[in-house]
């Protein structure tokens, strides 16, 4: 446990040292470092993923017209998505008729106010978009 020292003095005493925490550490010190080690690093991983931007958002409007509108319900349709830059955007209308098929996303040009550029579908989303849908059939 301690250790003896010897006390030069007028008697023949002998007084007992204990021995710091840092010459033989108890296992409450040991646990002590160890959580705040721990807390240490839980902070800096926080800090780290808390540092990072969010990925930019993008919104695309689609506009198209159903050949054929369901009873009472109108044929025009506007749709909103919101998603991440990079990402890919491949969402297909239905036309609700077999023999009418979709034939693809159009966008405008700034000369041209008319949806005659035809959008390339496997290239990624790295703007807000207004596209417009053509059925053929």
């Amino acid at each position: 446990m301690g250790r003896t020292v010897t006390v030069k003095s007028n008697s023949n005493q002998k007084a007992r040292v204990r021995p710091s925490l840092f010459t033989r550490p108890t296992p409450f010190v040991i646990a002590f470092v160890l959580i705040l080690g721990l807390c240490i690093l839980s902070l800096q991983a926080i800090m780290a993923f808390a540092s990072h931007e969010p990925p930019l958002r993008h919104s695309i409007t689609i506009h198209y017209v159903l050949p054929v509108a369901a009873a009472g319900q109108s044929n025009e349709v506007t749709k909103t998505f919101h998603v991440r830059d990079g990402t890919l955007f491949t969402y297909t209308p239905e036309s609700g008729q077999s023999h009418i098929l979709f034939a693809g996303w159009y966008t405008c040009d700034s000369d041209n106010p008319d949806p005659e550029t035809r959008f390339d579908t496997s290239r990624p989303i790295t703007k807000d978009l207004v596209l417009f849908g053509w059925f053929s059939g």
